[in-house]
């Protein structure tokens, strides 16, 4: 017999790999890495590996969305931080 378990509902990511964030923004995968190494998009970096905080996409987009106007990414990456 099969159980299954109920596990609440489904949470939202609270990062996104590179990939991940790209497909969402619509662009390229090498796009976003050369922003986060031109410290223009922020990311977390563990060893090799970039994660994107889904926080930072929200407020991209709620900022975006506020002023009916484009907003730069870099305006959401930490200065000095790589």
């Amino acid at each position: 017999m099969t159980r299954l378990i109920a596990t609440g509902p489904q949470q939202a990511p609270r990062f996104y790999n590179v990939s991940q964030a790209a497909g969402l923004l619509g662009v390229s995968p090498m796009t976003i890495y050369r922003e986060i190494q031109l410290d223009r998009f922020p990311a977390v970096q563990i060893r090799g590996r970039y994660l994107i905080p889904a926080k930072a996409i929200d407020e991209m987009e709620a900022a975006a969305m506020t002023v009916q106007s484009v907003v730069s990414a870099a305006d959401f990456a930490p200065e000095g931080v790589a």
